[in-house]
């Protein structure tokens, strides 16, 4: 698709990964925004999958590819009108609390 854009996308202190479309409409990197939100491979995963299974949510992915050093790539991608929706649904638990204390303080800000 020749019409897509890479964006970075200043979000409070953090620049997210995100694309622009054939329409104008931006969607961001699952799995880098979890990254770039302090989580690690299995949490990010555990995101992904989350959203996946999430009836509404999952209305909102949609996979792009991406030409890499590699070969082309494709990355699961969330509109940005569902980002809101998708970081209030990560519960804070004790444990994130307790392990990943950086990423609960970013959640509680965003």
């Amino acid at each position: 698709m020749s019409d897509l854009e890479t964006k970075e996308i200043p979000f409070y202190d953090d620049i997210l990964l995100g694309v622009k479309d054939e329409n104008g409409e931006i969607w961001l990197a699952i799995k880098s925004t979890c990254m770039q939100l302090g989580f690690n491979e299995r949490r990010a995963g555990a995101q992904q999958e989350k959203i996946h299974n999430d009836k509404i949510l999952v209305k909102g992915t949609r996979n792009f590819g991406f030409l890499t050093k590699g070969g082309k790539q494709s990355t699961c991608c969330l509109n940005e009108k569902y980002v809101p929706l998708w970081l209030a649904k990560i519960s804070i638990t004790k444990k994130m609390e307790e392990e990943i204390p950086n990423v609960v303080e970013k959640l509680e800000r965003y």
